[in-house]
């Protein structure tokens, strides 16, 4: 059983790094993040399918961001709720 944790508490150090990467790489595409208006005049075109290409990129990392940090807390609750019973026992 000792292996069995270790592993999956590093496993789990692991996805919470990706998930504070991801937190760093969504503020760097906010950080140039020039589209605070929405482009919808005729002379601002050109400036649309950039505007929907850094829509994309910043829903995929959302979305993967919130999938990731479920699945990080719900491998730390478990993980401390095995810790805990094998120190009561």
């Amino acid at each position: 059983m000792n292996g069995v944790f270790s592993v999956t508490m590093w496993t789990w150090i692991v996805l919470v790094t990706v998930v504070l990467l991801l937190a760093l790489f969504r503020l760097m595409i906010i950080r140039g993040d020039y589209y605070t208006v929405l482009h919808v005049r005729r002379c601002e075109l050109p400036l649309i399918p950039e505007q929907i290409m850094h829509d994309r990129r910043l829903r995929s990392v959302d979305v993967w961001g919130q999938l990731l940090t479920v699945v990080a807390l719900i491998i730390g609750l478990a993980l401390a709720a095995v810790y805990l019973y094998k120190a009561m026992g």
